[in-house]
């Protein structure tokens, strides 16, 4: 057995078998470094005979339920769903004489004879003069114009579009021309701001309303401290949120359950904690959104008993089996290995009357993987294409986890195969957990085949596809194939982790001055990392 090397810094590699790679730190499905694609559906799922493959001749089934399955550590961590403060929520509205047939891009928007959402598309095509348009447009409809109502739903209008310039230029519109600036037009400017992610102009908005004495709502502060939430200020947040009480301004569920998904972005679940008992001791009554926004932050934090008790508080204020608390939930059981608990409430949402969404079922396979229950986690997988669910990439991510726990290589490979079928595009995430498996399936020839399909599809391989590869080789005693790539590495500017030494010793470990040099270079780099 070949020195080894640990470091503390960065998921240290300690024995096992020999070269499982497998154990490095692992990037996760959402947020963060290597998205492996948001839960936001897909194609139906069609299954149909293969015409493009990772491997040469018949590959048959290969056991999966099927006459016996093939004779492992998982790239990722399916959080579920976010929940972004006052989404679900309604907000009030800011007009009232409005004949609202859709708003947004394909509706339409009739205030007092205006077509919003007509005179919005001119202000968004190229090379528009904003303030002439708005000039002409206000010299026929001065009615309108002179209540608010229009500048107001105008700026609305551009907020769902995401299209802060063009906002900003009907503001200035407005100083030009003379209008005095109520709170509706604020609040309809602090939240183009939010849709944006831009905390701070949603500040200077407040700052210059303090200064001109105009009056704020809860609308206001709940807009700002959504706007903060998605920008991960979570401290500013809950300035905003006690700024909001002290001043009078109304208290509603909509902006503590903002502040409570900031501290959710955060990771300070106990900060969310204490606002959810505010809230309580204020008179202020929960609301489902604000229990899906608390268990969320439980769940990023890694407090599965916490996420738990709420879930049953939930219950109790007779909110019923909302999917996306209980989605939460059982992402946040997965994180503590809890599997059994996760499957108990994936259950309880179908014998509740419930229906799981594709979250649920990622959420839950997911548990099931980590918790190596593979055989469980790929019949769930089955369930959803059975249902015809739209299966994403982060479905076939677990199921590919889980066919590396279960060295099901061969399973492994017909997924793959099955998403360049449908279309779903694979990336880094993807590859590296069916090299995994490959590694621990003892076939590296598959292995390098795969890095090979990785250059053609356009996937860069990052340092724990090389790590995977490199521990493949050790099995199968390819050391100069592991040698290899070892220095390719170098050539292509992926950094070196321990993960990475500890392979390439595993692989040359019948090379003893070749070992003796790799093992002196490892020192000095693992002081460095």
């Amino acid at each position: 057995m070949p020195p080894r090397f640990s470091g503390a810094n960065n998921g240290a590699f300690n024995g096992g078998g020999r070269g499982s790679a497998g154990r490095d730190q692992r990037d996760s499905y959402y947020g963060g470094g290597g998205s492996a694609g948001r839960d936001d559906g897909g194609a139906d799922y069609q299954r149909r005979r293969s015409s493009s493959s990772y491997h040469g001749g018949g590959r048959g089934r290969g056991g999966r339920g099927r006459g016996g399955r093939d004779t492992g550590h998982s790239y990722r961590g399916d959080s579920g769903s976010s929940f972004r403060g006052a989404r679900g929520d309604r907000r009030p509205s800011y007009y009232g004489d409005r004949d609202d047939r859709g708003g947004g891009r394909g509706g339409q928007q009739i205030i007092m004879g205006l077509d919003i959402q007509a005179l919005v598309d001119r202000l968004v095509r190229p090379g528009c003069d904003v303030f002439r348009e708005l000039g002409i447009t206000r010299e026929s409809n001065m009615a309108v114009f002179q209540s608010g109502k229009a500048v107001t739903a105008i700026i609305s209008n551009l907020a769902r579009r995401r299209n802060l310039r063009i906002a900003n230029s009907v503001w200035d519109w407005i100083d030009h021309i003379g209008i005095e600036k109520n709170t509706f037009h604020y609040n309809s400017m602090i939240s183009a701001c939010e849709k944006v992610r831009d905390y701070n102009k949603a500040l200077r908005l407040l700052a210059e309303m303090k200064e001109k004495k105009v009056s704020k709502n809860e609308v206001t502060f709940s807009s700002a401290i959504s706007a903060c939430e998605k920008c991960g200020q979570w401290r500013i947040a809950l300035d905003l949120l006690d700024q909001m009480k002290k001043e009078g301004a109304g208290q509603t569920a909509i902006a503590y359950n903002a502040a409570i998904s900031a501290c959710e972005k955060g990771l300070v679940p106990h900060k969310a904690l204490e606002i959810f008992d505010q809230m309580k001791r204020e008179g202020v009554r929960p609301t489902v959104v604000t229990y899906s926004a608390l268990i969320s932050a439980a769940e990023k934090g890694q407090q599965w008993k916490l996420a738990l008790e709420v879930l049953e508080l939930m219950k109790a204020a007779g909110h019923g089996a909302n999917v996306i608390a209980y989605s939460a939930a059982i992402s946040a059981l997965s994180k503590g290995q809890m599997w059994h608990k996760a499957l108990e409430l994936f259950r309880e949402i179908e014998s509740s009357g419930g229906k799981p969404s594709i979250v649920t079922y990622n959420a839950t396979m997911t548990a099931l993987e980590k918790g190596l229950q593979w055989e469980r986690a790929l019949d769930l997988f089955d369930e959803m294409k059975t249902k015809n669910m739209p299966v994403t990439v982060v479905s076939y991510g677990s199921a590919i986890s889980a066919c590396e726990k279960g060295l099901q290589y061969r399973q492994c490979l017909e997924y793959l195969d099955e998403m360049t079928e449908m279309g779903i595009k694979k990336n880094v995430i993807i590859f590296g957990a069916a090299m995994s498996c490959m590694e621990k399936s003892c076939r590296a020839d598959i292995g390098f085949q795969l890095m090979e399909r990785m250059r053609l599809e356009d996937v860069t391989p990052n340092v724990h596809i090389y790590n995977s590869a490199i521990s493949a080789c050790a099995r199968c005693n390819l050391w100069e194939k592991g040698y290899e790539l070892f220095e390719e590495m170098d050539r292509i500017g992926v950094n070196k982790d321990v993960v990475t030494y500890n392979a390439v010793l595993d692989a040359v470990s019948s090379q003893v001055e070749l070992g003796r040099r790799l093992f002196k270079e490892g020192t000095y780099a693992c002081e460095m990392f």
